[in-house]
């Protein structure tokens, strides 16, 4: 293990991190995204495929203050004030949810997700999940079945899948979760 001080955050304060398979988001107090590390497949949102020795802000967030950010392998995601998900990175199990399996790397809106106003992020090395303000989880990117009677085959989900769990009562609310390729775990009230 090894603790490097980074260099380029000096006048930021920053509150929130995430880490992938090698890149790092930075989120600040007033709504900037900072990225920076290995960028091959656009993780770092700056439309191109080179990585960064240290952090740089994402232009495109100027004009969408961001809330929330997360990291996959090889992917970001930004939650904005206004509850809209953007996605940038590696596309190849779906990740990115706009019913591609291509890379994208300048950050992408999630247009599938409709009216539901997103309030929280989580992902994993290729799965993203979405928690909305109705209650509702959505998630896109590789997912392995366990239900299925053969052997577990990953499959690549390119658009954001309802996958709240049917018997939720409504009267419960989910405050937080995190996803992985075979299994979500809930808080609820």
């Amino acid at each position: 293990l090894r603790i490097d001080k980074v260099m380029g955050l000096q006048r930021a304060s920053i509150r929130e991190l995430s880490c992938g398979d090698g890149h790092i988001l930075a989120l600040d107090i007033s709504g900037d995204v900072y990225s920076w590390g290995k960028g091959s497949h656009g993780q770092l949102g700056h439309a191109q495929r080179t990585s960064l020795r240290t952090p740089r802000i994402i232009p495109n967030f100027k004009l969408y203050p961001v809330q929330n950010i997360a990291c996959g392998d090889n992917f970001s995601a930004c939650l904005t004030c206004e509850g809209e998900v953007f996605m940038f990175g590696e596309g190849s199990s779906g990740q990115i949810g706009n019913d591609s399996l291509s890379d994208a790397l300048a950050p992408t809106f999630v247009r599938t997700l409709g009216s539901d106003v997103v309030t929280k992020l989580s992902a994993s090395s290729e799965t993203m999940g979405v928690l909305t303000r109705e209650n509702q989880i959505y998630a896109w990117g590789k997912f392995i079945d366990q239900d299925s009677r053969s052997p577990m085959h990953p499959q690549a989900v390119k658009l954001p899948l309802l996958i709240t769990p049917e018997d939720l009562d409504s009267y419960i609310k989910i405050t937080t979760f995190a996803i992985a390729e075979d299994f979500i775990v809930l808080c609820t009230n």
